[in-house]
């Protein structure tokens, strides 16, 4: 891949990841998850790829916010955001770097 391209396509990720960051945080905000879980959410971009982070000693909290206990109804943040954001995002990332490489000549 082009040089160019490529760190095009970082800059895009890691973008879209600081916007996608805030998204995710409202949408826990509104799920009524506890503000110390809503801090450490963010999306990260690695390369070109997008994923979401957490520290690991929020892991069994969030799963139970996330399916339920027996005790409580799941509040799905995560599954939701990804269902939701993870085709956008591939398709305008994708579009971004192919108008980027057709307005550089890569297919001339």
């Amino acid at each position: 891949m082009n040089i160019a391209v490529e760190n095009a396509a970082k800059d895009i990720a890691r973008k879209s990841a600081l916007r996608l960051t805030s998204v995710l945080r409202n949408m826990a905000f509104r799920a009524e998850w506890p503000s110390d879980i809503i801090v450490q959410l963010v999306v990260k971009a690695e390369d070109e790829n997008l994923y979401i982070s957490y520290p690991e000693e929020f892991e069994a909290r969030i799963q139970d916010l996330e399916y339920g206990t027996p005790n409580t109804s799941p509040q799905p943040v995560l599954r939701i955001f990804t269902a939701r954001y993870a085709a956008n995002l591939e398709r305008e990332v994708s579009e971004t770097l192919f108008h980027l490489m057709e307005n550089m000549g890569v297919f001339n």
